[in-house]
């Protein structure tokens, strides 16, 4: 294929793109839907890697684009662009649709003052300073150095002057940039901390996935008057790699592994729950059982197989949800149990849905509400998540 077949073939698969991200969110605001068709995914993607079996192979992507790689691209779906020493993806380019579903959510306006919590490819920043217009500024930290430094190169070419690129832990947020009108986190957050409380403006807004059990859903937060204390609700349900710095919880490992003997068994029972709703019903898990969280479990009779998701480790075995079942391995029976009292106290409840929580961030002591209540810690503060009566 000629490099003008490729550059047709290529601009074809983009527009194809936000037509589709588009079709996905068909509510969506023009302003967001304007500003990924002015900015072009490639330009921020040189390469990535693509899982074939149990190993990962880096797919480079030279411009023009082959047909391979723009069906990667200019799709809804992430690609990882980092790979950590244990062999896991340790950054990537971030879910489009999910993207485009948080800028909507953000609201960001022209003229705007932006904080973004995780630069990875600068993607997510360009997009973010097309919104913000000539008059607005971005602010995106980065805490891998060679990552900043390349998504700055990128940026600076593609003439987004408006963008500073920052190393450092996203937790110290950027003093000397503040105020912001908004802040947005594309990394799983453990705390929010004080200093984004402190840097946002009046009427301000932040977007961060929050970590609850296994999973980050997204969680708008607006500041309240007394310092460190916000309001929010849950925005949707996102899958995040957890932020690195140490100041947003970094340090905690992803998920905790457990392997069982060959001849262990795995039982396996159907929750009985649409998969549409298997975010809602998690998120409720995840408040009944608030030790819960991301665990792995491999071996036994699972022989190859791998099962993740929220779940309690036993002394030898565990218990955990994971799609639409419930497993249980080894000696963990009593972790099944509290699991199965979680899921039927969600159905008890009326099968709540992500929407329908409000919750409150700040010191602790602070008021409980009406109706379905859970308080527990969040770092130095505590969260309150209310579902009230008569929902």
């Amino acid at each position: 294929m000629t490099d003008s077949a490729r550059r047709t073939h290529e601009c074809i698969f983009r527009v194809r793109y936000v037509d589709e991200l588009v079709r996905l969110f068909p509510a969506v605001d023009p302003a967001v839907e304007k500003a990924f068709r002015a900015v072009d995914r490639a330009d921020f993607v040189s390469g990535f890697f693509v899982r074939q079996g149990a190993r990962w192979s880096w797919l480079t992507a030279g411009r023009p684009l082959t047909a391979e790689a723009a069906g990667w691209i200019y799709a809804n779906r992430p690609l990882v662009t980092v790979i950590g020493l244990n062999g896991a993806p340790a950054s990537s380019s971030s879910m489009p649709g999910l993207m485009m579903a948080m800028l909507d959510a953000l609201a960001v306006e022209e003229g705007m003052r932006v904080l973004e919590i995780g630069t990875g490819t600068g993607y997510n920043a360009a997009l973010l300073a097309r919104l913000a217009g000539a008059s607005g500024h971005v602010v995106t930290i980065e805490t891998d150095s060679e990552l900043a430094a390349t998504a700055a190169e990128r940026l600076g070419a593609l003439g987004f002057t408006t963008v500073d690129v920052v190393g450092g832990d996203g937790a110290d947020g950027h003093l000397p940039g503040a105020p912001y009108d908004r802040l947005v986190a594309t990394a799983g957050c453990r705390v929010v901390p004080g200093t984004w409380w402190d840097q946002l403006s009046g009427g301000g807004r932040a977007l961060v996935p929050l970590s609850h059990g296994a999973t980050y859903p997204l969680t708008e937060l607006v500041p309240e008057p007394r310092r460190g204390s916000w309001t929010g609700r849950l925005a949707g349900p996102a899958n995040f790699m957890g932020a690195t710095g140490a100041g947003l919880g970094g340090d905690v490992p992803p998920y905790e592994a457990v392997r069982l003997p060959a001849a262990e068994a795995v039982a396996e029972e159907d929750l009985g729950v649409e998969p549409d709703r298997l975010a809602d019903l998690f998120f409720f898990a995840g408040l009944d059982v608030p030790d819960a969280r991301a665990v792995r479990l491999s071996g036994g009779s699972l022989g190859r197989k791998l099962v993740a998701g929220l779940g309690l480790p036993a002394t030898e075995g565990a218990a955990l949800l994971c799609g639409t079942s419930l497993y249980v391995g080894g000696t963990a029976h009593s972790a099944a149990d509290r699991l199965r009292k979680a899921v039927e106290h969600w159905h008890s409840c009326g099968r709540p849905a992500l929407g329908q929580y409000r919750l409150r961030l700040g010191p602790p002591g602070g008021p409980r509400g009406d109706g379905h209540s859970w308080r527990f810690r969040r770092g130095p503060a505590e969260q309150v998540v209310e579902l009230a009566e008569g929902r």
